[in-house]
């Protein structure tokens, strides 16, 4: 993280268990300043985005999953 404000970017791809076709790529990003409570709300919006993000990796992961043992069945 900048210590002095910037952007900060957060990736993320789906399970390296999924074929290629079923990953999803995310991508969460946040400009910080200078300001300590613009910093920290910053920092706070990014990780309430990143959680949601992650939850929604996950139940696309456990779709893909289901999906693909009903093609295989």
């Amino acid at each position: 993280m900048p210590s002095s404000g910037g952007v900060v970017t957060i990736k993320a791809t789906g399970s390296t268990g999924l074929p290629s076709a079923g990953r999803v790529a995310v991508s969460a990003t946040a400009t910080v300043t200078d300001s300590g409570a613009a910093a920290l709300a910053a920092v706070t919006a990014l990780a309430t985005t990143v959680a949601s993000l992650k939850t929604l990796i996950t139940t696309l992961t456990n779709l893909v999953l289901k999906i693909q043992k009903k093609v295989k069945a």
